[in-house]
């Protein structure tokens, strides 16, 4: 009885979840070779081509060389990619984990939300979600993806443009500060990546060089606010 409830429990969840050619299309690993080559920030263009690298050759390792089989893989990826959270590892190391945990993934970005998930820096720790106001019924609920990450991330990982203030600042505040070390700390995250590298300061060059605005699509859309938040800050606007 328990397993077959089990297996119903999978269903639903599977049954949720975004097929391939929905809400995965918005995602760097989808976009079109002119669309990724017209994106302003070459960082997330070699990350983007390293993971679809990486997918090709574990494709062929697979024997996947039927039509269609590396789309899915593809697929396949981006769901881990954009629903997996980073936890603590066993206790006294410094380890930490990728997992997957149903239903709690399918929880929407809000960078404004006051809602907080914890429990992810505590070996062994319950996850909770906090409400940090009043919640009623029938309300959605929404979390902070990342500490704080920014439209590079929201493409790349997650598929979409976050059009909240900040969003495009969090960008600009990376090659601003690059190579400068790590961003973040797993202590103190509050969703996604938990601590995540600096970009060098060669990325950070680049970007600045690269950085002219326009481009196809959602790539034009990101370069644009991304260039915008670059100028503001660098006048000393800060945010808007």
């Amino acid at each position: 009885m328990g397993m077959r409830r089990a297996g119903l429990v999978w269903e639903e969840y599977d049954a949720m979840l975004p097929v391939y050619g929905t809400d995965c299309m918005g995602s760097t690993d989808f976009w079109s070779p002119s669309t990724l080559s017209s994106l302003q920030l070459p960082y997330v263009r070699r990350e983007t081509m390293d993971r679809l690298s990486l997918i090709s050759r574990q494709a062929v390792k697979d024997g996947l060389t039927s039509e269609g089989d590396e789309d899915e893989l593809r697929h396949s990826a981006w769901l881990v990619t954009s629903r997996c959270l980073t936890v603590a590892g066993e206790e006294g190391s410094d380890e930490q984990r990728k997992v997957l945990i149903p239903y709690l993934d399918m929880i929407n970005h809000d960078r404004s939300s006051n809602h907080v998930l914890t429990g992810r820096a505590a070996t062994g720790g319950w996850l909770r979600v906090v409400a940090g106001s009043d919640v009623k019924k029938g309300d959605q609920i929404f979390i902070r993806y990342g500490s704080g990450e920014g439209n590079d991330r929201m493409v790349q990982d997650y598929g979409f443009v976050d059009e909240k203030e900040g969003a495009m600042e969090a960008v600009a505040r990376r090659i601003m500060e690059a190579g400068e070390g790590w961003e973040g700390s797993l202590k103190n995250a509050i969703g996604g990546r938990g601590g995540q590298p600096g970009l060098t300061r060669e990325d950070g060059e680049a970007c600045r060089r690269e950085l002219v605005g326009g481009g196809e699509g959602i790539a034009g859309k990101v370069n644009d606010g991304v260039k915008e938040a670059l100028e503001r800050l660098e006048r000393g606007g800060g945010l808007n």
